[in-house]
């Protein structure tokens, strides 16, 4: 999978739903509906929630990356990255 196109969808989801919480209080002016202001609550709930989770998963993703990027010149595995001895050569483990 292309880098660039990873987060394609997720980020569209969450700029959409961040263009719609913006929009939303334009649309209660222009149609005055009592029904639009009864659901501004949820539905800025749920909008806070699409762009939050975006931001979080984001954040997790990128950190994973990373840890893997910082683990992949290893050819032992994660095991020994963690500092547990595995009773041979350990010349190329760094130990913490």
């Amino acid at each position: 999978m292309n880098e660039v196109d990873r987060w394609k969808n997720r980020r569209k989801m969450a700029w959409i739903s961040m263009l719609a919480g913006i929009g939303f209080p334009l649309l209660l002016l222009v149609t005055e509906s009592p029904q639009l202001g009864a659901i501004a609550g949820p539905f800025y709930i749920f909008i806070g929630a699409v762009v939050g989770a975006y931001i979080g998963f984001t954040a997790w993703d990128d950190k994973n990356v990373m840890e893997h990027k910082d683990h992949s010149h290893h050819s032992r595995g994660r095991i020994y990255d963690r500092g547990y001895d595995s009773g041979g050569d350990d010349s190329e483990v760094q130990k913490r």
